[in-house]
């Protein structure tokens, strides 16, 4: 049977995840002095994918704007 979201761990800082497309993604609230860079190698996600799951988000993010970790 195919994996629910919720079969997944949530890392701490994160507010959940979601299923999209096939895909788990972790859902990261930006904290306050969080940039895109600091983000992506908490998580060792790279840009390209980042973007995939992302493509309206710019590089610079914005406090507690919510944005989509691929799960790997």
């Amino acid at each position: 049977s195919p994996a629910l979201a919720a079969d997944f761990p949530t890392p701490p800082d994160s507010i959940g995840t979601e299923r999209r497309e096939g895909r788990v993604y972790v859902l990261h609230r930006v904290e306050a002095g969080q940039t895109l860079y600091s983000i992506l190698r908490k998580y060792r996600v790279s840009m390209a994918d980042f973007k995939a799951a992302n493509p309206a988000v710019s590089e610079a993010v914005q406090f507690e704007q919510i944005v989509r970790i691929p799960y790997a």
